[in-house]
């Protein structure tokens, strides 16, 4: 328990939101729900603030790829749309 206590206290709680924006907005996403987009950018925002505070560079660069990869998606998705 006092592991669980401590990750809350380690990284804000932000790596917790990261897991569970993510996850939530890739299941969105499978149900084509254009929030997943929104969900999964701010799952990518939360890992970009853990990886920053545990100078982790390879996740950096993974979470910013990923937000990139997800605004090019809901563009596209909104360009099929109209």
């Amino acid at each position: 328990m006092d592991l669980l206590i401590e990750s809350f206290q380690s990284y804000y709680g932000l790596d917790w939101l990261a897991l569970l924006f993510g996850f939530t907005g890739t299941y969105l996403l499978t149900q084509k729900y254009k929030i997943g987009f929104l969900l999964s950018a701010l799952g990518c925002l939360s890992g970009l603030a853990v990886a920053s505070i545990s100078l982790q560079f390879g996740f950096i660069l993974s979470n910013f790829l990923m937000m990139s990869m997800m605004c090019k998606g809901y563009l596209d998705w909104a360009k099929e749309a109209a």
